[in-house]
């Protein structure tokens, strides 16, 4: 995918989120040591690319007490790690013995604070992806990828649309005076039962009578036809009789 394909894709997704989520600039964005770690290995700038990739040179960069704490333990093999993250302001809040457990805490079950998550744990990212509404950036090499919605973030999205489109209060309360004080749930089920057990009663509307059907008046002038073929037969036959007794009369004069 070419760089301004790429682009145009990230910005139709922030867009999403902006619309449906209200995520939006300036982002509030957690980073895990995976992450931070996986940038410096690829000679990638955090602080240089996220806000391009976000399009927001404004964005807070955060880190969870608990990455610190686990970078220090680790020790000299994630030293330049460590010295990276203690640059991003730090994230004071959320309960956990990992930073995955702590991550998951602050997001919570709806994103009620509108954070961006940026990790490499494919785990974390498996566990986000089931609460709607949280973007999810990971690195592939040395380019940043930011996820597109996952299926929970659009099946909620589906249903506040349709709940949009539903009538509202002072609407159903007009419609069922409107309808004798019936309610449109049980209008919707009679309809439904009335299609399901006559469902040929919408095509006997079409129809000319409805009932039994009458007979053609076509075939009728048909068979008079007939009728009248009969009788000119007969007419035939008689004119047949009258030219053979005129024959016997002359043989008789003859004779």
């Amino acid at each position: 995918m070419g760089r301004l394909n790429r682009q145009k894709k990230y910005r139709k997704i922030l867009k999403y989120y902006k619309i449906n989520y209200k995520i939006k600039a300036p982002f509030k964005v957690l980073l895990d040591g995976n992450f931070i770690h996986a940038s410096i290995k690829n000679s990638v700038i955090i602080n240089e690319k996220i806000p391009k990739i976000l399009n927001d040179p404004t964005c807070d960069l955060l880190v969870p007490n608990i990455v610190l704490d686990e970078l220090e333990k680790i020790g000299e093999p994630v030293k330049e790690t460590l010295y990276q993250a203690q640059t991003f302001k730090k994230h004071k809040y959320g309960n956990g013995s990992t930073p995955s457990e702590v991550i998951l805490d602050i997001i919570g079950q709806t994103n009620r604070n509108k954070f961006v998550v940026c990790t490499q744990d494919v785990d974390l990212r498996h566990q986000l992806q089931k609460i709607p509404g949280v973007p999810l950036i990971y690195m592939n090499k040395a380019s940043f990828v930011i996820e597109p919605p996952s299926y929970a973030s659009n099946r909620l999205t589906e249903k506040q649309e349709q709940k949009k489109n539903e009538p509202k209060r002072d609407e159903r309360r007009r419609l069922q005076q409107a309808m004798g004080g019936k309610s449109l749930s049980s209008i919707n089920k009679n309809h439904n039962n009335d299609n399901s057990i006559n469902p040929l009663s919408k095509k006997r509307k079409k129809g000319s009578g409805g009932g039994i059907k009458q007979p053609n008046p076509l075939s009728m002038k048909k068979k008079k036809v007939k009728a009248n073929l009969g009788v000119v037969n007969n007419n035939n036959n008689d004119d047949d009789d009258d030219t053979t007794t005129n024959k016997k009369r002359r043989k008789k004069r003859r004779g």
